[in-house]
């Protein structure tokens, strides 16, 4: 047997063997079977690993679409501004809340 492949060569070679447009469905149904794996978490509070089974799976079609994209370097981009504004929108609500806490308790 040969050495393992990186995990980028085995999404290469994914999207290679089943086509852009199969991966692209692919990930709605990933996507879609962590939005249930969740909505069933929410309702009974059991099912942990199912979430997180489902969310290695769109991990993983994640960065196959990355890949299909060409975009690695603009979802970092994106993610970087994306979590400085959650940050900063987070340190406000918190001002906010020690606000209302200080003027009406």
């Amino acid at each position: 047997m040969g050495e393992s492949m990186n995990a980028r060569e085995i999404y290469r070679l994914v999207v290679n063997q089943y086509g852009e447009s199969y991966q692209v469905d692919k990930a709605i149904e990933e996507m879609g079977e962590l939005i249930q794996a969740l909505i069933k978490y929410r309702q009974h509070g059991t099912n942990k690993d199912n979430v997180a089974e489902e969310m290695a799976d769109v991990e993983i079609i994640l960065s196959e679409l990355k890949l299909i994209f060409s975009n690695r370097e603009s979802v970092k981009e994106w993610k970087k501004y994306k979590l400085e504004r959650l940050e900063s929108n987070v340190k406000k609500d918190r001002l906010n809340e020690e606000k209302f806490q200080t003027e009406f308790f």
